[in-house]
């Protein structure tokens, strides 16, 4: 019994982490073919299993969005959300901006700080 259940927790941990690094992808680098790729690969295998209505409905409205988009359209967005300076869309992400309210103040020093030691 308590093997199952160890096995169980493992395999809670691997898929916790698997859709953690989803998550993540979404936000490291601007899209490319293989992200793409695997996108859509992976929502199309998650919208064929159930886990919670609103899992679900999150899961099919990615989908939907991903099948109707261009690799182009997600790269514009990506760009206009991340990278562009004079969007009003910008996303900031910095943990300044969250901790601080500005995008470069005391929080991004002790952070650039504690990296370079």
């Amino acid at each position: 019994m308590g093997n199952s259940m160890d096995m169980e927790e493992k395999e809670i941990r691997r898929i916790r982490l698997r859709l953690l690094d989803l998550l993540k992808s979404f936000f490291q680098g601007e899209p490319d073919a293989e992200k793409m790729s695997r996108w859509r690969g992976t929502f199309s295998a998650l919208a064929k299993e159930s886990v919670n209505p609103l899992f679900d409905e999150g899961v099919n409205d990615i989908l939907a969005y991903l099948q109707k988009s261009s690799l182009e359209d997600l790269q514009h967005e990506y760009y206009k959300l991340f990278t562009d300076p004079f969007t009003d869309m910008g996303l900031p992400t910095t943990a300044s901006y969250y901790l601080d309210g500005r995008n470069h103040d005391k929080t991004l020093v002790n952070l650039r700080s504690f990296l370079m030691e």
